[in-house]
């Protein structure tokens, strides 16, 4: 299977949108964008795309800026017009560490470290720009297959092709309901003691 990977521009909000079934996630990001358009805070193109991203109710959109806007505010108002959260945050870690790494000169047009970015299973139809590259990898970027990825690789470097910034979750937890405790309190007790089910369970 072929991969094709699109480079946030700086002119450029690319959103990934894991909605549910009838795109309701879409709808919310669609209201958000009239009002930053409507309010004066978003200068927009007149041309925006939008493309399913393999899965149902998700979506890639791409909305053209009229100016280059900072990577900061991008990648918030990414998230404000109902992005990916966890994609989000991974942006804004990558370009913290970009600049921390003193590699936050530009490189093409886009930053060392490739800090956004879309993976689309099909090439962008109608629009403007060719992809920046593609990769045959044989399944969905997780990271287990991003370690391998050359594509992953020149654009992000071979160690950042799998990073991963905060710690994966057990699988099989479920979210806790926790009674309200004030105070000062172990952060052992709180996150991953064996006592945090008494915790959970209000005991």
């Amino acid at each position: 299977m072929i991969w094709y990977w699109y480079v946030t521009r700086p002119d450029e909000l690319m959103l990934d949108i894991d909605g549910g079934r009838g795109g309701s996630i879409l709808g919310a990001c669609r209201l958000r964008l009239e009002a930053a358009i409507r309010s004066g805070k978003l200068a927009v193109r007149d041309d925006m795309f939008l493309y399913r991203s393999g899965q149902p109710g998700h979506y890639h959109v791409i909305i053209r800026l009229k100016e280059p806007m900072s990577a900061w505010r991008r990648f918030i108002w990414e998230m404000q017009l109902r992005s990916d959260l966890y994609r989000g945050r991974c942006n804004l870690m990558r370009y913290v560490n970009s600049i921390e790494s003193g590699e936050s000169l530009t490189r093409g047009l886009y930053m060392v470290g490739a800090p956004a970015l879309l993976i689309s299973p099909k090439p962008w139809t109608g629009f403007y720009r060719e992809p920046d590259v593609d990769c045959s990898c044989p399944s969905k970027h997780n990271f287990k297959v991003f370690s391998s990825c050359p594509a992953a690789r020149a654009l992000r470097g071979k160690e950042a092709a799998n990073e991963g910034y905060f710690g994966e979750l057990l699988k099989g937890r479920i979210v806790p309901k926790l009674k309200v405790k004030e105070g000062r309190m172990s952060t052992a007790l709180f996150a991953y003691s064996e006592e945090a089910g008494k915790f959970d369970n209000g005991v």
